[in-house]
């Protein structure tokens, strides 16, 4: 799922997102990083995606999780 133009939005050292306003969604790409993610700090990036969510009003979202590292138990 790519198209030619793309913007990212927002990043910082957890992650970015991106618009792809031509395909119609958001992307949450996740850094290798988030391994040092503490539960909080997931929340908070959720809450700052979807304000994103609600100010593009992309009707898609995808969430690239193949570099995402949380431990499920924090």
């Amino acid at each position: 799922m790519t198209d030619a133009i793309a913007t990212q939005v927002h990043e910082d050292r957890f992650g970015a997102v991106i618009d792809h306003a031509a395909a119609g969604y958001l992307e949450i790409r996740w850094y290798d990083t988030t391994e040092d993610m503490s539960a909080a700090q997931f929340q908070d990036w959720l809450a700052g995606f979807a304000g994103e969510v609600e100010r593009q009003r992309r009707p898609g979202v995808l969430v690239n999780a193949t570099r995402f590292l949380l431990d499920p138990a924090v």
